[in-house]
């Protein structure tokens, strides 16, 4: 990953994931996003990922999934948490590729 792919892809393709994110979650939850802020980028802290402890994109990436998949264990059962919701983003391709590219984006901004 490099940063101008990244931010290229991202700026490629958020408004359809956004809209994919948004039929996903209002199917399931009721609810709306009006962008990923909050729903992914607010989640590093959660996770346990600090992007100065990263030396790659990828890097940040994995860890940012380990630690998703770490913390829905705990909360798989709490479908209001989320660990949750996010866990049900990673099952669509599409999305999953695109939270990967935002976390990216994210790691190369901190960099």
């Amino acid at each position: 990953m490099n940063r101008e792919e990244v931010e290229t892809y991202f700026r490629n393709h958020q408004q359809e994931a956004l809209r994919r994110t948004n039929e996903l979650m209002k199917s399931h939850f009721g609810r709306v996003y009006s962008n990923f802020n909050g729903l992914i980028g607010g989640k590093f802290r959660t996770y346990g990922v600090d992007v100065g402890d990263c030396d790659t994109a990828e890097e940040c990436v994995e860890a940012w999934l380990e630690g998703n998949e770490k913390i829905y264990q705990r909360e798989k059962n709490q479908s209001d948490k989320s660990s949750y919701r996010i866990k049900l983003m990673l099952q669509d391709e599409y999305l999953r590729k695109f939270i990967e590219n935002f976390v990216a984006k994210a790691y190369f901004k901190n960099k």
